[in-house]
């Protein structure tokens, strides 16, 4: 383990909090704080653009109501708005500290964006046993290359893996896939030639195929001409 991370595990141990690691080349699984990072990123780039002070731009933001909450993120921190240059009219009413009691909301928000991701996510494919041989795909290469699961980790859609080279890494469902589960293409005269070819290569080369627009479609079927000029 690297110095770094090991002070930082004893930073989290002595202030009482705990660390969940998003998975690796995957910022989906970490996509609140890639949110954030947008739209910090949105107010830097508004402000160079219109020459103004950033903090000004951070201070509407705080006064801007959530999505679905219809609370600000100064109502949540300090139970009322502070003040700016479009609420300084209204300076009595929203001045005055109101607790806000959004938990069940935004509990509520989460448990919809769970439903409807789960619903598009096909969780029967994403399902892996232990000791299941499966086809792990290569970040760098984007080439697909058999792996080993060695166990479900309790992050979701998350596994340890055991890759051809004996590394054991933790990757996410969208880089595993079973063996059987295989894209089947149809074209003349090839299965002769996948048959000399190993798992691997069988299954990138069927993955990584191409087809000139003239002559074959998207799944691989041949495009016949119409022979009505054809005299």
């Amino acid at each position: 383990m690297k110095k770094k991370s090991l002070e930082f595990k004893k930073f989290s141990s002595a202030w009482g909090f705990t660390i969940i690691n998003s998975s690796p080349n995957y910022p989906k699984s970490n996509g609140l704080a890639e949110k954030d990072v947008g739209i910090a990123k949105m107010l830097i780039r508004k402000s160079t653009h219109e020459k103004q002070d950033l903090e000004l731009y951070l201070l509407n933001y705080c006064n801007a109501p959530i999505t679905g909450l219809q609370c600000t993120p100064a109502q949540l921190l300090q139970s009322r708005e502070v003040r700016s240059k479009m609420n300084v009219v209204h300076r009595k009413k929203l001045f005055k500290p109101v607790i806000q009691n959004c938990v069940e909301k935004m509990r509520d928000s989460k448990r919809k964006q769970a439903l409807y991701y789960n619903r598009g996510a096909n969780i029967n494919i994403s399902c892996f046993e232990e000791g299941e041989k499966v086809y792990m795909q290569d970040k760098w290469t984007k080439n697909w290359h058999e792996g080993k699961i060695i166990k479900k980790l309790k992050e979701p859609r998350s596994y340890l893996v055991k890759d051809r080279n004996g590394r054991m890494l933790r990757r996410n469902t969208s880089f595993l896939k079973k063996i059987g589960i295989r894209k089947q293409i149809r074209v003349e005269g090839e299965r002769e030639e996948y048959g000399k070819l190993s798992n691997e290569e069988h299954y990138n080369k069927i993955c990584n195929q191409t087809y000139q627009k003239e002559d074959r479609t998207r799944i691989g079927r041949k495009v016949v001409k119409p022979k009505k000029l054809d005299l």
